[in-house]
């Protein structure tokens, strides 16, 4: 596979508009029979209508009562305003970042680098790694380690976890598993493309992250260390055009909640902690093509990093970015009501719009 079939595809769609609708001519005055059926059938149109809007108004006082409950949870549990220097213990802690040369994995690693940590970086590009880990010491990192690593081979998981190790002496306090291929913005055909993307999205965007967490898990629990997983809303609800980016969002999901329940009950005490975003955040060029992730505003990055720190370092199961909007619709979704609504409304929007 191409490096440029990495990037987003966009696929033509069926025809944008409905078929014309012929109008209905006859030959000869409608019947009383005809009369009689026509009127049936308008009459069971209406009950159908009236008996919607009857079972609208039964559900309208739980809908009331649950959007009352979930907008005053976000608004107990939004942060209070913090600052980085509060955190006076991560000088000189050990963090390793994946997928660090751009967007959130970037910013992670220069707020880290401000309270004077020892990074460990790891990137596809080699050339932006550099000019990260110069900036990263400028801002005051004690020591900055880089190393270039494609998550598709295996040997390459091994080489990082034998050299994080060596270079911080068998110790690691953060683990932020942050890298990903582009998103795929593309409809599911069942062409043996969409199986080969499949397969080497979950190779990358889950199975590594599995992976790389098993081969530093003794390590991180000598420290007590922190696990992040940088995961989407996508885990939570599949969208139409992402399919496959659901699906690896889901299974990291699945495996990151129950190694938490396994850690625990194990008692080792190591946290893990899932980053939901509300958008893919990147500088990667993606195709516009009807992106439904638009509908969730893009938190700035210095922000989205500031949560996930703020969440790892207070071993929380879970942060939401922005959490004003990520964590009511999470809530949401865990309502059995609002499902087949949602997949509704995204039944009528594709059917409008492709």
């Amino acid at each position: 596979m191409k490096s440029d079939d990495l990037y987003l595809r966009s696929t033509s769609v069926n025809d944008l508009y409905p078929k014309a609708l012929l109008p209905q001519t006859t030959l000869h005055p409608p019947t009383e029979n005809y009369r009689i059926v026509s009127f049936l059938n308008d009459f069971r149109g209406f009950w159908t209508l009236f008996c919607g809007l009857v079972e609208s108004a039964v559900y309208l006082p739980k809908l009331c009562f649950i959007g009352l409950v979930v907008g005053f949870l976000a608004g107990l549990i939004y942060p209070q305003n913090r600052s980085l220097e509060d955190l006076e213990d991560l000088r000189e802690a050990t963090v390793l970042i994946t997928g660090a040369s751009m967007g959130v994995g970037e910013h992670l690693a220069y707020l880290f680098a401000s309270r004077g940590v020892k990074l460990f970086l790891t990137s596809r590009s080699e050339k932006r790694l550099r000019e990260v880990a110069a900036h990263c010491e400028r801002l005051g990192a004690s020591k900055v380690y880089y190393e270039m690593a494609n998550m598709v081979n295996t040997t390459n998981i091994e080489e990082i976890t034998k050299a994080a190790s060596t270079k911080f002496n068998n110790r690691l306090d953060f683990l932020i598993l942050n890298h990903a291929l582009p998103t795929r913005a593309s409809f599911w055909h069942g062409k043996n493309q969409d199986v080969d993307d499949l397969n080497l999205f979950l190779q990358v965007n889950f199975v590594s992250y599995a992976q790389l967490t098993s081969s530093f898990l003794p390590v991180l629990k000598v420290s007590r260390g922190r696990v992040v997983a940088i995961s989407s809303i996508l885990a939570r609800h599949p969208f139409p055009h992402f399919l496959i980016n659901s699906v690896t969002k889901s299974a990291l999901e699945s495996f990151f909640v129950g190694l938490r329940q396994e850690l625990a009950a194990r008692r080792d005490k190591v946290s893990v902690t899932l980053a939901l975003l509300g958008s893919p955040i990147s500088q990667r060029k993606r195709v516009n093509h009807h992106d439904l992730s638009s509908i969730f505003n893009q938190d700035p990055w210095n922000e989205t990093a500031e949560c996930i720190i703020f969440g790892a370092y207070d071993r929380s199961r879970e942060v939401f970015c922005p959490q004003w909007l990520v964590y009511p619709f999470s809530v949401v979704l865990n309502v059995p009501f609002f499902r087949p609504m949602l997949e509704k409304f995204l039944a009528f929007y594709l059917e409008k719009n492709y």
